[in-house]
């Protein structure tokens, strides 16, 4: 749980600066989401329960800063964080 705490205001710091900086860099107007990559750097290097946790905070950082639908991020960062977890636990 302290592990999720601590990668919060991380997300928080990514989302800001891909939304500031990184979306004038970009190919052909994508970029990937930093705060993915930290998740799944998470989900791989840390424990099922701190890339849950991380992935869920990450989705809602998302959510806040992209203009999907609310719950699309945190959704998908969730399913994505399991589906490494048990790749991983198997």
């Amino acid at each position: 749980m302290k592990q999720a705490f601590f990668l919060i205001p991380i997300f928080i710091l990514l989302a800001l600066l891909q939304t500031s900086f990184f979306a004038h860099v970009g190919i052909q107007g994508f970029t990937v989401p930093l705060v993915l990559l930290a998740v799944v750097i998470a989900s791989v290097f840390g424990s099922a329960y701190a890339g849950l946790w991380g992935a869920f905070a990450g989705g809602l950082v998302l959510d806040v800063f992209f203009q999907h639908i609310f719950g699309y991020w945190t959704v998908l960062l969730v399913l994505l964080s399991c589906a490494i977890s048990f790749t991983i636990r198997t």
